[in-house]
Formats: C-alpha cells, structure tokens, sequence
C-alpha cells in the first residue's frame, strides 16, 4: 500500500511553523504460514521557519531537509483462527 501525506503545525507558543509532505509505500508478504515480514519506505521533505525573524531566530533553525528511510517488520503470529 502506499500513503501520501502533507502536514503543516503552527508552534504558537514558540513562534515557528514545521511542514512535511512524503510518501509512504509498504508491502507484507508470508514467509511461513506463522511468519510474514514487511517491508516499508518513506521519503519526506520537511521544513521548519521562523514565524518571527527578530525574536527566536537564535533559537531556530530554520531551512528545508529531506530524508528517505527504509524498514522492516517480521512478524510471527499464533493465534488460533
């Protein structure tokens, strides 16, 4: 499956705002019939600026980054059906 996604917080009490937007794909597959393993990726780009330039922008970092992360499950279920 996959999941596109666009977030975007206003940190009042702390005057900055953060962005994210990505996609998230994901697969499951059985290796036994107890034991399946999942696999998933996500890449993102996020923001974070400073709503108010003259007070906090030493305390802020602001700018734009990306990040691409890769991840397994593996999964062994004995429930009784």
């Amino acid at each position: 499956g996959f999941d596109l996604f666009h977030r975007r917080v206003d940190y009042r009490e702390s005057s900055f705002t953060q962005g994210s937007s990505g996609v998230n794909l994901r697969a499951v597959f059985p290796i036994t019939e107890y034991l399946s393993m999942g696999i998933r990726y996500q890449f993102r780009y996020d923001t974070v600026s400073d709503r108010d330039d003259e007070v906090n922008s030493v305390y802020i970092d602001e700018g734009s980054f990306f990040t691409s992360s890769v991840g397994y499950t593996l999964a062994y279920d004995v429930r009784d059906d």
